[in-house]
């Protein structure tokens, strides 16, 4: 299908609207995750931003002056041409093709302060973030921006996940407080100029961006990310539409409004997520500049590491919350490192170990953080208190092989913690730090750091270059959401 008879197979019935009626198209991404080229196997496949950017670039060209660009959030971090250059690549994609308004994800914290604002500002966009402010309870950027459209002012604030700062190195987000969506969304209201419509663009999730409708009223469209839902009706909460595309540039979602400009509302005529394949041609802007960047690292990321035998799932057994692709990461930092134990938080790997020839680039697709390994000490009682919290917080970890928690019993080569004995204990950074609900963590001695974990697993499977799953189903709790 080409890109002309897609848009008009969609948008033929449309019809001209009345002087005070101003009609418009919002096309919104969200959880782009660096997703810029084609992905073809395992969990994060995708025909790449390169080929949505060709599809936003047609409707821009087609309804001049009609069209609002719109992100909701963790853009950029996920693959190895986007996060080795901080972000830049997806930056300078989304410059292309003029977004008019992002809002922060959770994923925007992870390279620190001054890279995120590098960032930001490289997208030629109007960053927009209401419940992120200073412990003075400034605001660290606008809440708020203001759109004008073919006569129409739309107001558009931002909201980010409040548990963020759990989700980022502590440094990260030193010195920020995240107000609850409720909270931020109010204060974004109350400081918003007269407009003729409002968007809240989030960074929460569908349940929490159902609770915002129902809670803050005087918005009339949620355009959502966070949860990776592809929302292929909108989900009506109070009267309001919630719309989300779901990740990896997978969807275009596109939205054809009518504001009244009389009585400062908005009305969704039409919804659609249109489906991003290879029957659309890649961007030529875009993709000079992917390309540009990706040539600098292929090299480097289609070496080859090892071979798997079997796919390493990462989801749980019925009635535990530890992984097999958990365990064997935790058992590649704790021979790394040469711990007594090593844990690992389910939220830290993206996808699985599929079958097949193991790369670079695969590595730095399943652990896209700069992230190092840290290691701890711990005595015997703090051992067992962390490997409890472990069990009852969003952190979901899976342990080194010789760790069982079952039935609140704690054993460690099949024999009991000494409460009174010293442990050494390896984790990732973002841990050390209480990341993911880990307080206790936080509380522990560092001995020493490890490079990233991804390094550190390069350099585990050069070692054993045949990578299978060990028993998982050894570390039974309250399984978490991870987001």
């Amino acid at each position: 299908m080409t890109i002309r008879r897609a848009l008009l197979s969609i948008f033929l019935f449309l019809c001209p609207a009345q002087a005070e009626q101003v009609r418009l198209f919002i096309l919104h991404t969200n959880d782009i995750h660096g997703h810029l080229e084609p992905v073809e196997a395992g969990s994060d496949t995708t025909a790449g931003f390169v080929r949505l950017a060709s599809v936003v670039r047609s409707m821009q060209a087609a309804f001049p002056g009609q069209v609002v660009l719109l992100d909701g959030g963790d853009m950029a971090l996920g693959t190895p041409t986007s996060g080795l250059f901080f972000g830049i690549p997806t930056a300078e994609s989304l410059k292309s093709l003029h977004y008019d308004v992002v809002t922060l994800g959770n994923h925007e914290f992870n390279w620190g302060k001054e890279r995120m604002f590098a960032y930001l500002t490289a997208t030629g966009a109007n960053p927009v973030c209401a419940n992120l402010v200073t412990d003075d309870g400034e605001s660290v950027i606008a809440p708020s921006h203001v759109i004008e459209r073919n006569g129409a002012k739309i107001g558009v604030f931002g909201l980010v996940a409040p548990d963020t700062a759990s989700r980022s190195p502590k440094a990260y987000t030193d010195g920020w407080k995240f107000l609850s969506a409720e909270d931020g969304a109010r204060r974004a209201l109350q400081g918003m100029p007269e407009v003729d419509a409002v968007i809240a663009l989030t960074h929460i999730g569908v349940p929490a961006d159902q609770k915002l409708a129902k809670s803050v009223p005087g918005v009339d469209l949620i355009v959502g990310g966070h949860s990776h839902t592809a929302l292929h009706e909108p989900v009506v909460e109070n009267g309001v539409p919630i719309v989300q595309t779901g990740c990896y540039a997978r969807f275009l979602g596109v939205l054809e409004v009518e504001i009244d400009t009389e009585a400062d509302s908005l009305k969704l005529l039409s919804q659609r997520l249109i489906p991003i394949d290879d029957s659309f041609a890649p961007d030529p802007e875009v993709s000079a500049i992917v390309e540009s960047y990706s040539a600098k690292v292929k090299p480097i990321l289609d070496m080859v590491v090892g071979e798997v035998p079997q796919d390493i799932p990462n989801k749980p057994t019925k009635g535990s919350i530890d992984t097999p692709l958990g365990s064997y990461i935790a058992e590649a930092l704790r021979s790394e490192a040469g711990t007594d134990v090593a844990f690992y938080n389910r939220g830290g790997v993206r996808g699985h170990m599929a079958k097949g020839t193991l790369t670079v680039r695969t590595l730095h697709e399943m652990f896209p953080f700069d992230d190092p390994v840290v290691v701890l000490e711990a005595s015997g009682e703090e051992l067992l208190d962390l490997i409890d919290q472990g069990t009852q917080t969003r952190a979901n970890l899976s342990a080194s092989s010789a760790v069982t928690y079952i039935k609140g019993r704690a054993l460690l080569n099949g024999k009991p913690i000494e409460a009174q004995k010293r442990y050494s204990v390896a984790v990732t950074g973002f841990l050390s730090t209480g990341g993911d609900g880990m307080s206790i963590l936080a509380q522990l001695k560092v001995a020493r750091t490890l490079p990233f974990t991804r390094d550190v697993m390069q350099a585990y499977i050069e070692k054993n270059p045949q990578p299978s799953a060990p028993k998982s189903g050894k570390i039974h709790g309250k399984e978490t959401p991870d987001e």
